[in-house]
């Protein structure tokens, strides 16, 4: 009786952890500009690999890359396809990774391409978001979605300070200084730089698409003046 006793502690004990489920989740974030969206996760217990592919609205948001990696899951890779994201981690080590509840894996972040709100979700076709454990074997999971709020920034349309005025509409921007045909330049946010011009004359930006870029320029005085504009 004794060993039937044990054999169904022990079959009963199978099918509670068969029923443990990994649990994603993205966080919600309002901000501007440039935004950290959390992913934690719970039941991250004797995981091998992961396959995430993570969906967001391009016209509101541009993913950038990942920051602050949990060190366990260094080597995660990333991609973006405009709107969809994927993301894979494989346990070099073989061991498998355990991590408290409620940890961080990343942080997925985004840049402001214009005002509004874009949910940051997991993509639900089958096969697109899996954990596996050591073993390879696929585990159960759930996955909560997040979003993005992006305020209006103060540059969108016009800027007034000590050292120049930004005036900016859908096709052109003139940079008002007190320094005359001082030379300005725009570059995105890789660094590249997409237009040179000279301040107090307008200048075409019709050509450029829509996003965040950063205006340099010197005053009268000589002295570097560093904007971030969006349009």
């Amino acid at each position: 009786m004794k060993s039937i006793i044990t054999l169904l502690f022990f079959v009963l004990s199978l099918t509670v952890n068969a029923q443990i489920q990994v649990i994603t989740t993205i966080g919600n974030i309002t901000g501007s500009n440039t935004v950290n969206v959390p992913v934690t996760v719970d039941n991250f217990n004797n995981i091998g690999a992961l396959s995430l592919m993570v969906l967001y609205d391009n016209t509101i948001a541009a993913y950038e890359g990942l920051a602050n990696t949990h060190p366990s899951l260094i080597g995660t890779f990333g991609f973006d396809a405009g709107g969809s994201i994927g993301l894979s981690w494989l346990d070099m080590t073989l061991m498998g990774v355990s991590l408290p509840n409620g940890e961080k894996l990343f942080d997925l972040v985004f840049n402001q391409v214009s005002e509004g709100t874009t949910t940051i979700s997991f993509d639900s076709t089958p096969g697109s978001c899996e954990y596996a454990d050591i073993g390879t074997n696929a585990l159960a999971a759930i996955f909560n979605d997040g979003s993005i709020t992006f305020n209006t920034t103060t540059t969108l349309t016009e800027k007034e300070t000590q050292e120049v005025t930004i005036i900016f509409n859908n096709q052109t921007i003139e940079i008002v200084s007190d320094n005359p045909n001082s030379p300005v330049s725009l570059t995105d946010i890789n660094g590249k730089v997409v237009a040179k011009f000279v301040s107090n004359k307008k200048q075409n930006i019709g050509f450029l698409s829509k996003g965040i870029y950063v205006l340099k320029t010197t005053n009268l005085a000589g002295e570097l003046i560093v904007k971030k504009v969006l349009f």
